[in-house]
């Protein structure tokens, strides 16, 4: 399905929030009312990468400026994202990979599990230096591997599978992204001059 209008909003707010004239917390004001439930599949794939590119856990509004603007080549997949937009086509991807309890897992080890471990850790180190009893060395070894464990599911293994990443990928070109090849890119850049070819 494709929700013209929606993709014409969407294009206009990614352009304000790449360029800084859009808070974080603006954009996510509209994602959460508009586009994260959106029927059209490119809506909602493309305002979600767009949600992605900053954090939402910050204590001020920012803009995509200074510090925290944009790169070069994640300026350019925005590029490619209002083009579609603008375009007629469907998005032809698959859904990103998902494992929910993979996400809950690593949100889980990352903002509970890892602090906690260091600081069992700590403490049966502090212990274990000042009075080596046996209580100290439990105490390490139920912290050590609680940290070793939360730091792997925290920070090394991500939620999808690289398996699944890989598949997802192998669905087109993902040099194209949101296209599904380059000449769809490619037709689109003839028809629309808001990308110089």
């Amino acid at each position: 399905m494709i929700d013209a209008n929606l993709r014409i909003e969407l294009s206009n707010d990614i352009r304000r929030l790449a360029t800084g004239r859009m808070t974080n917390d603006s954009f996510d004001d509209r994602y959460y009312d508009l586009y994260e439930s959106s029927d059209d599949r490119a809506v909602n794939a493309i305002a979600t990468y767009c949600y992605c590119l900053y954090s939402s856990d910050l204590l001020f509004p920012i803009r995509l400026r200074g510090r925290h603007a944009l790169d070069r080549e994640t300026k350019t997949t925005i590029a490619r994202c209002v083009l579609f937009l603008r375009s007629c086509d469907e998005y032809g991807w698959p859904p990103l990979p998902d494992n929910p309890s993979g996400r809950v897992l690593t949100g889980l080890a990352f903002s509970l599990g890892f602090p906690g471990g260091v600081a069992i850790t700590l403490i049966g180190l502090g212990i274990a230096v000042f009075d080596p009893e046996p209580f100290a060395f439990i105490v390490l070894a139920i912290g050590l591997p609680l940290t070793v464990t939360c730091f792997y599911f925290g920070f090394v293994r991500s939620p999808a599978s690289s398996d699944d990443w890989n598949r997802y990928t192998a669905s087109g070109d993902y040099d194209c992204w949101p296209f599904l090849d380059r000449e769809s890119f490619e037709s689109a850049c003839q028809h629309n001059h808001l990308l110089g070819h």
